[in-house]
């Protein structure tokens, strides 16, 4: 029986939930999974927004019941109430999870204070715990954060540090977040040749596993893009971009951490070629 069966017949079991649960087939479950990677045609078998501790818990403990994984989503939705009643209730992991959310989201409103103080504290507690996800996630969020700071020397090494964390814990989104970060960090170090080759880095790493950027992220990314088209002309722009595309994981590392963005798009073209 498929976990949404499960939820239709035992909903008495989630029925005292206080956030929404949406099923397969229901009128908003293609907004509601909208986060998930569809690379496979996947969908999950129920999204739950979840609106306290005990909503998380339970939607945890009722997926092991049924033998199914849980993947938390950044949404947004709530996340800072939310993170309140968790530090309350001794919830270390999903703390975390919910200042990486509200962090993200105040870096992409300019609250560059109020998001230093909830992105330190999922590093603290990533680092706490020893988890792995959470320690290189910090990391990539600070680094982004210094970059729209203004302070490279800073972003910089949490950006090289956050990039290995990721590659190391398998990380594909952490690892797309963080070219992501490169690109605007070469591009106001003044190499837009490097920015165009790492955008491009990116953007075809998600394609090939069927993720999107984020929703935060797009406005800023398009932005980018368009001051690179801008600054290179669209010809050079595209050759560079899609060299970048065609870059490995590794290959994108390689790149990232050279600061010659016009010779790191020649090492592209010729490892392609």
């Amino acid at each position: 029986m498929s976990m949404s069966a499960s939820f239709s017949r035992q909903g008495s079991r989630l029925a005292g939930l206080e956030g929404e649960v949406v099923l397969p087939g229901q009128e908003r479950f293609d907004e509601a999974r909208r986060a998930f990677n569809l690379a496979a045609d996947q969908e999950p078998a129920a999204v739950v927004f979840a609106e306290s501790a005990r909503d998380v818990a339970a939607a945890v403990t009722f997926a092991a019941g049924q033998g199914q994984r849980i993947a938390a989503q950044g949404t947004g939705h709530n996340a800072l109430p939310l993170g309140s009643q968790l530090r309350g209730q001794d919830e270390p992991f999903w703390t975390a999870l919910a200042a990486y959310t509200v962090g993200f989201a105040e870096t992409a409103a300019g609250r560059y204070d109020d998001a230093l103080g909830h992105l330190s504290e999922m590093r603290e507690l990533g680092e706490r715990f020893g988890n792995a996800w959470l320690t290189a996630a910090s990391r990539v969020v600070l680094g982004t954060l210094a970059v729209a700071q203004g302070r490279p020397q800073e972003a910089r090494p949490l950006l090289e540090e956050g990039l290995d964390l990721s590659l190391a814990a398998g990380s594909t989104q952490n690892v797309t977040l963080c070219l992501a970060a490169f690109a605007r960090l070469a591009f106001a170090e003044g190499d837009p040749e490097g920015a165009a080759l790492l955008a491009g880095a990116a953007e075809g790493l998600r394609r090939r596993v069927g993720l999107q950027a984020w929703p935060l992220l797009r406005r800023e990314e398009a932005e980018l893009i368009a001051q690179v088209t801008r600054a290179l002309g669209a010809d050079r722009f595209h050759e560079l971009f899609s060299a970048g595309a065609q870059l490995n994981r590794w290959q994108a590392r390689a790149a990232a951490r050279d600061r010659r963005g016009a010779d790191a798009a020649q090492q592209a073209r010729l490892n392609n070629s």
